[in-house]
């Protein structure tokens, strides 16, 4: 995104370097969320599952005999969207050609914003409910479609269901 003149928050952003386990080296670019004032904590509650519904999930897998399977989805964060808000961050001092760091436009969520969490959720909730998965009326985290059942923990997720093939299909097709 580019900068857009009159907004006036502007979320520093800080790139974070660490060597994962297999040697290589990963960067990140994250917002300093802490630092923003304009959201309020309606905006960034985002629904997980529960932990007794993670039991009885978990319990209700066994007694069924059927199987589980966890993944994450990778990169989860930037795929939410913020077409409808103006978050404008300015950019690490390496990473820009001015001395005091670009101010850009955000066009998706960074990681470190207050709103990412929600808007990860929202994204993920509205794929989930175009794809035949209904929602649990009680546990917003929970989804059923067919014999399949899924828990979210932000972008952590639980599948579970009676054939290991068909978990594996699901588990690619999100």
């Amino acid at each position: 995104g580019e900068y857009v003149p009159g907004v006036t928050e502007v979320i520093p952003a800080v790139v974070i370097y660490t060597r994962k386990r297999c040697g290589r080296y990963k960067a990140r670019c994250v917002a300093l969320g802490n630092r923003q004032k304009t959201v309020t904590s309606a905006e960034v509650y985002s629904p997980t599952v529960s932990h007794s519904a993670n039991r009885v999930l978990l319990v209700e897998a066994a007694a069924k005999a059927q199987q589980v399977v966890q993944f994450d989805i990778s990169n989860a964060f930037i795929q939410g969207a913020l077409n409808d808000m103006c978050v404008v961050v300015k950019l690490p001092k390496h990473w820009s050609k001015d001395p005091d760091g670009d101010k850009v436009r955000l066009l998706k969520a960074l990681y470190g914003l207050r709103i990412a969490p929600r808007r990860w959720y929202d994204t993920y909730r509205d794929y989930l409910l175009s794809a035949g998965w209904e929602m649990h009326p009680k546990e917003p985290g929970l989804f059923r479609r067919g014999g399949q059942t899924l828990s979210i923990y932000v972008d952590d997720t639980l599948l579970t269901g009676p054939c290991p093939s068909k978990l594996e299909q699901t588990r690619d097709e999100i």
